[in-house]
């Protein structure tokens, strides 16, 4: 601290303010006060005019100050055990005279105490010349220094800090022995944040329990820190205790594993019987208090029994009043509705789900006929679904009874119009090639869509579109196309089915050709060996093998080549 006060002089100061906090040393409260009031303008530094300057105090003055006799110093000094010195925090709590049974109230001088011990911890600022010291910064923790005091009174034990009587102070009321609330609550919170272990360097929190072991003291606490305390510090607190309840946890289950392996089997064993004997006692001795009939004689039920029970457990009467019946029922038919509520909600999602699902599939079976060449109710089934989206629209619009702005264009489907495929509005006047739901000329009639569907599939394919197996794995769509062109002519669209793991062909496929006059001659094809050989393959041929020499037996290939059928006819087969 300060350079200019020498210690010798500040250890004088101490011990002549401890000789007179003790009430049985004879000093009034008007005596204790004054010197209270005299330390304090001492430690200020003041009467020194404006370049004022703290004094030094040694490190073995601090715990004197707070502890008194009950401090390491005096304890290991002959001269200062002699003397019976009060410590600041024994001062802090002396009990009333008036109240000598119970302690629940304090000296008039234990206020003046407190405050004097916030200001040293709190706001005690070391000054020279009139500059106050900074004190510097953890890097770790960002947080500052404390001073000498703080430190001083950090490093006290949860007995030693219990000589205060904080929960005296907290929950007293503010009367003249009532205490010092304000000031008592923010020494807690240096306390619980910043306590240390004896050494004066490690962390150690410390519970609010140890520091105010009554609850009301602690609930008195918790509303002046919401009232009174920044976010920044209840966060700090509630951080605090938060380790200090973690580290309660972990010693409890330390022990209860230390314990745990002391005990033996039968030992544990002897245990569980005495709980469960317990437990049976305490079970016989609340049904003894319950009665097993109602006024007309009737018997109770066992859930009612055991209703009875709990309440004769809380110590309520075990029979309800009418008012509670009724108060219980009305939870119940309130827990049940919001049941009911909650499985409504997840049955309709489930729902939703559900029609989403039959949507997609729905979509992908009208993909599939488009590939298999009913092209003649393809534009009729998408005329139906654009009719029956409308129509869907038009109820949800009806059930709300609030107006909403119309609904937003659909935008072009991004799906390839093939080749053959004949928009059922315009007759493909209209170019380029559209699908139905995009042609101007499309005209929605409501209520067709689900005939529609019943009839899909019955129409007769396009006459210029085949079924072609036999086919080999290897093959690509592009030779099976120049294959059949060269042999029947111009083939307007080529679908090969592959599988979905490896991709690779399963041996069939559809051709679209221009004329029903090449439909014709690619089935005469039909019986054919197609003689096929991949490009790879044909580089990875060995110099010495020729064209018509391989290592190994070929099998033959013989191409199948059907006209594609409807559904009725191959039943329910797409070909």
């Amino acid at each position: 601290m300060g350079d200019n006060a020498g210690p010798d002089r500040s250890s004088v100061e101490v011990k002549a303010l401890l000789r007179k906090l003790d009430p049985k040393s004879g000093s009034s409260h008007k005596d204790r006060v004054r010197l209270l009031n005299r330390f304090r303008n001492y430690a200020e530094g003041g009467g020194r005019g404006g370049d004022v300057t703290t004094p030094e105090f040694y490190d073995d003055d601090l715990p004197l100050l707070l502890l008194g006799s009950q401090s390491p110093t005096a304890l290991y000094d002959d001269e200062l055990s002699s003397m019976h010195l009060y410590g600041l925090l024994q001062a802090c709590g002396c009990a009333s005279s008036h109240d000598s049974k119970d302690n629940h109230q304090l000296k008039r001088s234990a206020r003046n105490a407190m405050n004097l011990l916030k200001f040293l911890v709190c706001d005690f600022v070391d000054k020279v010349k009139g500059r106050p010291v900074p004190l510097e910064t953890d890097p770790k923790t960002g947080q500052k220094e404390l001073n000498g005091f703080a430190h001083a009174l950090c490093c006290c034990t949860a007995t030693q800090l219990a000589l205060m009587k904080a929960h005296l102070h907290v929950t007293g009321e503010n009367d003249a022995r009532g205490g010092a609330r304000d000031d008592c609550c923010q020494v807690l919170v240096l306390l619980i944040t910043r306590h240390l272990a004896e050494n004066g360097e490690t962390p150690q929190p410390l519970g609010i329990d140890k520091l105010l072991p009554t609850a009301a003291a602690r609930k008195s606490f918790d509303t002046w820190l919401m009232q009174n305390a920044s976010k920044a510090t209840q966060k700090a607190v509630k951080r605090a205790k938060a380790e200090t309840d973690g580290k309660k946890k972990k010693e409890k289950k330390k022990e209860k594993k230390s314990k745990a392996k002391q005990l033996s089997k039968e030992e544990r064993r002897k245990e569980r019987e005495q709980k469960k004997a317990a437990k049976k006692a305490e079970m016989a001795s609340l049904l003894e208090q319950v009665p097993l009939t109602d006024e007309d004689g009737i018997a109770y039920t066992k859930i009612q029994i055991r209703r009875m029970t709990r309440r004769v457990k809380r110590g309520l009467p075990p029979v309800p009043t009418e008012e509670e019946e009724r108060e219980r029922r009305r939870q119940d038919k309130i827990e049940r509705e919001l049941e009911e509520r909650e499985l409504a909600d997840m049955l309709h999602t489930s729902t939703k789900r559900e029609n989403a699902d039959d949507k997609g599939d729905a979509d992908s079976d009208d993909d599939g006929e488009d590939e298999d060449g009913n092209g003649d109710s393809d534009g009729k089934d998408d005329e139906d679904d654009a009719a029956m989206d409308e129509e869907d629209e038009g109820q949800k619009q009806k059930a709300t009874p609030t107006p909403q702005p119309p609904p937003a264009k659909k935008s072009k489907r991004s799906k390839p119009v093939p080749h053959d495929y004949v928009c059922q509005a315009c007759s493909n006047k209209h170019q380029p090639a559209h699908w139905i739901y995009d042609c101007p000329n499309k005209v929605t009639v409501r209520g067709t869509n689900q005939v529609a569907k019943k009839l899909r599939g019955i129409n007769e394919p396009d006459s210029r579109k085949v079924f072609v197996s036999g086919l080999p794995f290897e093959i690509k769509a592009r030779d099976v196309e120049k294959y059949f062109q060269d042999a029947c002519g111009r083939v307007v669209h080529c679908k090969l089915l592959t599988f979905d793991d490896t991709k690779r062909c399963k041996g069939q496929g559809f051709l679209t050709f221009e004329t029903d006059e090449a439909a014709k001659k690619a089935i005469k094809m039909s019986g054919n060996v197609l003689d096929y050989e991949p490009a790879e393959k044909k580089k990875k041929k060995k110099k010495g093998q020729t064209e018509g020499s391989t290592s190994s037996k070929k099998k033959e290939l013989v191409l199948k080549v059907t006209k594609v059928k409807s559904r009725i006819a191959t039943g329910g087969r797409k070909f």
